[in-house]
């Protein structure tokens, strides 16, 4: 009997699947599992590569072949009806797990609490481009709910999404009373969703794996699109969540939406149009220092905005570790005198978090302006 069906999504990683393969099949267990790939009809050899595995392991590897690219949706439902184990683990072809017993840990852990419907564990996440580890993603969660988890989405910060690369769940919680799961688009968000309806989530605090950071992926490559497939995956568990839950996910959709506007915006005030409207503003309103709250993209096309323009930024402030739960922003003393002689005004730049990261920088009684990028255009 099947214990554990390790679900394995792939497309066009043929650079990556064979590492993602040989993981699994490193994995020193006490029970039999099966690793079922659902291969996305790839433009590159990774199709060819899974059948020559299916070849070497015909009693352990099953292969779903798509027909034609699904982009995901179809791949995920079609290999996830052949899987036979009492758990499901996922792992994408271009991730990998790093300990042996991994599925043991986490089997060991379900069997023994048994209202549990998820089960994740911390991870590493490296850089493909760069080719260095960008730092570990590592947190204890004894136990989290549905509510958790939609609250926390408000916020953005992932603190009880369970990273796919993580994820082991009871099969018999992914199911839905309301709809068929064929009627739904099972992106990993409207997954967690399902099993937290049916059930808590935890997090074991080994690191088990790698998640790598791919510039092919959609996350890299368009991040306004990714916005708007975040906005979609909400709109999914709309059709499924009790009504005492749909305040959560509407909010959630408010600011995915700000989200994508905030991406796009990126990409127009790479114009140099956008230079001399936030240079004059400013000069016109006599802010001649001033402090970016944020060092992603926008926040280093600001600094570029301002050079050699009579405005001088003085410093940065970023987020605090994003696992922090009780403050998201964190000044040294010393550095909060400094901002107080200095500074004219804190421009925050990611302006669809706006008024959360205002109140903070509030609440460290800073007594500066804070204004927000959007406004300044």
């Amino acid at each position: 009997m099947i214990k554990v069906s390790v679900l394995m999504t792939t497309y066009n990683h043929e650079e990556f699947i064979e590492e993602a393969i040989e993981s699994v099949l490193m994995q020193e267990v006490n029970f039999k599992y099966e690793l079922v790939i659902g291969e996305d009809c790839s433009t590159d050899n990774t199709r060819e590569i899974v059948k020559k595995y299916k070849e070497k392991y015909p009693d352990i590897i099953k292969l779903s072949l798509q027909k034609e690219n699904s982009e995901g949706r179809k791949n995920f439902t079609s290999a996830f009806d052949m899987c036979s184990g009492e758990y499901v683990a996922l792992l994408e072809g271009d991730d990998y797990w790093t300990d042996e017993n991994k599925l043991q840990k986490q089997v060991d852990f379900l069997d023994k609490n048994p209202d549990c419907s998820l089960c994740g564990h911390g991870y590493k996440r490296y850089h493909e481009e760069s080719k260095k580890f960008l730092g570990d993603i590592v947190e204890e969660i004894e136990k989290f709910s549905l509510e958790d988890f939609l609250k926390e989405d408000i916020l953005s910060t992932n603190r009880f999404h369970v990273r796919t690369l993580t994820r082991m769940f009871r099969k018999d919680a992914l199911i839905n009373k309301e709809k068929d799961l064929k009627d739904l688009i099972l992106w990993d968000y409207v997954i967690e969703t399902i099993l937290l309806m049916n059930g808590y989530g935890a997090c074991l605090r080994d690191n088990m794996g790698v998640y790598r950071i791919n510039k092919n992926s959609i996350v890299q490559k368009n991040m306004a699109k990714f916005a708007e497939v975040t906005v979609g995956m909400r709109k999914e568990v709309l059709k499924i969540v009790q009504p005492e839950y749909r305040p959560y996910v509407l909010e959630s959709i408010e600011r995915k939406k700000l989200k994508k506007e905030f991406y796009e915006f990126i990409e127009k005030f790479k114009g140099e149009s956008y230079r001399d409207k936030v240079v004059n503003y400013f000069l016109k309103n006599r802010l001649n220092k001033v402090i970016i709250y944020g060092e992603g993209d926008l926040g280093k096309l600001l600094e570029e905005n301002l050079q050699n323009s009579g405005v001088e930024v003085v410093a940065y402030i970023e987020k605090k570790n994003q696992l922090n739960k009780e403050q998201d922003i964190f000044i040294s003393e010393q550095l909060k005198t400094d901002l107080r002689a200095k500074a004219d005004a804190i421009v925050i730049t990611p302006f669809y978090d706006f008024d959360n990261i205002r109140n903070q920088l509030l609440n460290l009684k800073l007594d500066t302006e804070i204004i927000s990028l959007k406004e300044v255009l």
